[in-house]
């Protein structure tokens, strides 16, 4: 699809009385289409590369709300944001602007009132350059789209308004292998036509169907690619984005009503029912549900960290972004919030062999900590604390205390039991008198010595023993050269007295770092 920068739409006679609160330097950022948009919630109706037209109306309510509507659109990558501040909204927030600016993200202000329709029709007859016939068929295409997806309708109804509008066989083929098209195939054409589409090389165009980041199909059209026009192709691409929307709508109110249903998992956790009990009730939700074990994670409802209302509708779109990855990772999820703790339980079940079920977890976990939904929801990921994995499901309580000794060493990174190494024999030593004399025997010197210079040496300590005592290692790690490091580690010694290089010395040392690092001890 071809696109413009934002610096040539500044041009237009619509822009002619504006000013740039933000991003001047970014103007040359391009984007493919225009969108209105003044829900706050407007992520799922973003594509990425946007030009958004807005009146704040909705958003600009409040500061948290503002802040909340513009992270959407960064974290989208919209190309810019065009506002027209409604009666009554005299300003934005200092603090809208300066997160704007934070990232270079344009935002134009008109001074007086412009007709966003006329703004649209106008970029996206420039954007497009098509003739207005050619335009009018498109926009009227978008428009029917749009009112099917407001009104909830179903795949086959997008089908037939694009068929419709191109008068071609339509049919849109889902990963999982089931085949919609309009108008309805016979028994045998489909058969020909479900072959010709196995093929890589076969002729026809199409347009990949997403959700979630996640391809879910592919429509085609049956034409062949080298008669096909531009208006098809991106009549094509609307279509599926479109059906994209709409299976992640419907995707979601399944996923809120089964949070509502899964109130069993606070009850099995607190009761701890017998093995066959907890798989009959998996069982009954899924019967194709083949679980090998189960481990029990927690995350925090922190309904503080942006101000923002706790929402099923935010989680439920946390719990689809959550099953894509971990299905794909061998993993099926359940989950349910309990308020009363202020965290999100989810059940992890493991159904593929134990053997490398933590490799496969930690894989899910970086493809989890890598995607962008933090300013979706107030629940955040990236704070998940993960049980023992058990495979008794009688001992799920075991697993679900595991999971809340892990969130007591939660750093904002996904964490599973198994790691926290040391940490897990420092908790059972807690509150014992012998691991604070260790501590003050081996590094309490330099916890005094830091205290008085307020320096840090124990830092230096620590990672010069982390990098196998690798002087080149340990000083590249701090940014320092060589030499300084030579002089911190003359003044380690002579602090410590003894060889820390002797292998009890060295394990002692670090054990009592990591005691003080865990018990903060004074």
């Amino acid at each position: 699809m071809l696109s413009i920068t934002v610096q040539e739409a500044l041009k237009r006679p619509s822009f002619s009385d504006i000013t740039i609160l933000s991003g001047r330097d970014s103007l040359t950022r391009s984007f493919k289409w225009v969108h209105v948009i003044e829900k706050v919630d407007c992520s799922r109706l973003i594509d990425g590369g946007e030009l958004i037209l807005s009146t704040g109306i909705e958003w600009n309510k409040s500061e948290e709300t503002a802040l909340y509507f513009l992270q959407q659109l960064l974290d989208k990558n919209v190309a810019a944001l065009c506002i027209e501040l409604e009666d009554g909204l005299n300003s934005l927030p200092s603090s809208f602007i300066e997160l704007a600016d934070d990232h270079n993200f344009p935002i134009i202000l008109f001074n007086e009132e412009v007709k966003f329709v006329t703004i649209t029709q106008d970029l996206h007859r420039f954007l497009l350059e098509f003739e207005d016939t050619i335009w009018n068929d498109l926009e009227t295409l978008f428009i029917k789209l749009n009112a099917a997806f407001v009104e909830n309708k179903q795949i086959g109804d997008f089908l037939k308004i694009l068929h419709q509008t191109l008068h071609e066989q339509v049919v849109f083929k889902q990963v999982n292998g089931q085949v919609w098209s309009f108008p309805l195939l016979s028994d045998r054409d489909r058969q020909r036509v479900e072959s010709e589409l196995q093929r890589s090389d076969n002729p026809y165009i199409s347009a990949g169907v997403s959700s979630l980041n996640q391809e879910v199909g592919t429509i085609y059209l049956l034409k062949e690619k080298q008669f096909a026009t531009k208006f098809e192709f991106i009549s094509l691409t609307r279509c599926a984005t479109f059906i994209g929307q709409s299976l992640l709508l419907t995707s979601q109110h399944q996923e809120t009503r089964q949070l509502e249903e899964n109130e069993w998992i606070k009850e099995i956790l607190h009761e701890s029912p017998d093995h066959q009990t907890v798989l009959n009730q998996l069982k009954k939700i899924d019967h194709l549900l083949d679980p090998n074990e189960i481990s029990v994670a927690v995350i925090p409802l922190d309904s503080t960290r942006r101000g923002q209302a706790f929402s099923k509708k935010s989680l439920s779109y946390i719990m689809l972004s959550l099953r894509s990855i971990m299905n794909q990772n061998g993993f099926q999820i359940f989950a349910t919030p309990d308020f009363h703790q202020n965290f999100f339980i989810l059940l992890i079940i493991n159904q593929r062999g134990r053997k490398d079920v933590l490799d496969r977890f930690k894989k899910a976990a970086r493809e989890i900590g890598a995607t962008k939904n933090k300013s979706l929801t107030n629940v955040d990921v990236n704070f998940m604390s993960v049980g023992i994995f058990v495979k008794d499901f009688s001992k799920l309580a075991h697993s679900y205390e595991t999971a809340m000794k892990t969130y007591n060493h939660q750093k904002g990174k996904i964490l599973l039991y198994q790691d926290l190494h040391i940490n897990r024999l420092l908790g059972i030593m807690e509150n014992n008198m012998e691991v604070e004399e260790i501590i003050r025997d081996y590094i309490g010197p330099i916890i005094e010595y830091d205290r008085n210079h307020r320096l840090n040496l124990l830092n230096t300590l620590e990672l010069y023993l982390k990098n196998q005592c690798s002087k080149k290692q340990t000083a590249e790690e701090l940014y320092i050269v060589r030499q300084t490091l030579y002089h911190r580690l003359e003044k380690i010694e002579n602090l410590l007295n003894y060889d820390i290089t002797t292998p009890q010395n060295r394990f002692m040392c670090e054990f009592a770092i990591y005691a003080f690092k865990y018990n903060d001890v004074e």
